[in-house]
């Protein structure tokens, strides 16, 4: 069964293109979908952005610390751009345009998208390894720990087991267990 609506995975669509297509030669047409916040990539650098108010992943301080860095050396910089035009004897609406061009020059645009596709190939990464990951953000805090603890006081490590099993309202003891591979 073949799947073409946006209600299924994107590894069951057919049809689809969900980045960049280059075509080389030949005839080819499409349609668009969806464009923005509403694609796929577009969704993932939104999950990127959003933040919880209690929970501020190592990610989301540095992220934060280089804004603050990248807007003092702007400040400076069109401060110090501005007292030089300035004594050039420029006209007002001058100084402001260049003040404007200084600060906007020096904004990193491509910030956001470039975090969004590193944490997306880090969710891929792990989905080979059967994670499943709620929060983009959480991808660094899970990279530097072998365990965590969820907010129910669960204890989750990379190797699970199970000591007893309760079925049809009886408890069994195990005593041997098989990974995926078969092995005991």
């Amino acid at each position: 069964m073949t799947c073409t609506n946006l209600g299924c995975s994107i590894r069951s669509r057919v049809k689809r293109v969900t980045v960049l297509l280059l075509h080389y030669e030949g005839f080819g047409r499409g349609i668009v979908v969806s464009t923005g916040d509403r694609t796929v990539i577009g969704r993932i650098a939104r999950l990127t952005v959003v933040l919880d108010s209690d929970v501020k992943p190592p990610l989301a301080y540095e992220i934060r610390m280089y804004d603050r860095y990248v807007a003092a050396f702007v400040t400076v910089v069109t401060v110090i751009f501005t007292l030089w035009v300035t004594l050039g004897k420029y006209r007002l609406s001058d100084l402001l345009i260049n003040a404007i061009t200084t600060i906007a020059s020096n904004v990193p645009e491509g910030l956001i998208p470039a975090i969004g596709v590193i944490l997306t190939v880090m969710v891929y990464r792990l989905g080979k390894g059967r994670c499943l990951v709620k929060h983009l953000l959480a991808l660094d805090t899970l990279g530097l720990t072998s365990a965590v603890i969820l907010r129910t006081r669960v204890l989750t490590t990379k190797e699970m087991s199970v000591s007893h099993l309760w079925m049809d309202s009886e408890i069994f003891s195990v005593t041997e267990s098989k990974d995926d591979s078969g092995s005991t």
